[in-house]
C-alpha cells in the first residue's frame, strides 16, 4: 500500500513539472470615476496598489475652470524608487486611461449643460493618461 501511494505522488510531481498549474488571479477592487465599484482580475505576480494623487484646481471666482493631476504626487504613498512605487505608477497610468474613456462616453451621452461637470474630470484624466510616465 505504501509503494502505491508513493508511486502516485511521484507521478503527480512529474505531471507538475511538465504541466505547471495555471497562474492564479487576484481580484483588485477599486472605485471608478463615477463612484462605481470596479473589479479587475490580475495575475498573481502583480498586486493591487492603493492609488493616490493630488489634484490642482484653477478657479475663476467660485467656479472651477480647470483640474490637473499633479504627476509628482502619483503613488506618493509608496517609497520612491521601490518596485511597489513603479508597479503602482503603471497601474495608475492604466487607471487614468480607463477613466478617460469612461468619462468621454459619459460626456457624450449627457445633454448640455449637465455634461460640463464631466468635462473637467475627463480633461484631467485624459491629460494624465497621455502625459503621465511612471
Amino acid at each position: 500500500m505504501q509503494r502505491h501511494s508513493f508511486g502516485v505522488l511521484l507521478l503527480f510531481l512529474a505531471a507538475l513539472a511538465v504541466f505547471p498549474p495555471a497562474a492564479e488571479s487576484i481580484t483588485c477592487k477599486r472605485t471608478g470615476a463615477f463612484g462605481q465599484r470596479v473589479v479587475d482580475e490580475s495575475p498573481a505576480s502583480d498586486k493591487c496598489y492603493r492609488l493616490s494623487w493630488n489634484t490642482t484646481t484653477t478657479r475663476r471666482g467660485s467656479t472651477v475652470i480647470k483640474k490637473r493631476i499633479d504627476y509628482d504626487s502619483v503613488c506618493h504613498n509608496y517609497p520612491e524608487g521601490s518596485i511597489a512605487y513603479r508597479n503602482c505608477g503603471h497601474q495608475a497610468q492604466e487607471f487614468f486611461r480607463d477613466n478617460c474613456s469612461d468619462l468621454k462616453e459619459k460626456y457624450k451621452k449627457t445633454k448640455r449643460p449637465y455634461n460640463e461637470k464631466y468635462r473637467l474630470d475627463m480633461d484631467s484624466f485624459c491629460e494624465a493618461g497621455n502625459l503621465f510616465r511612471p
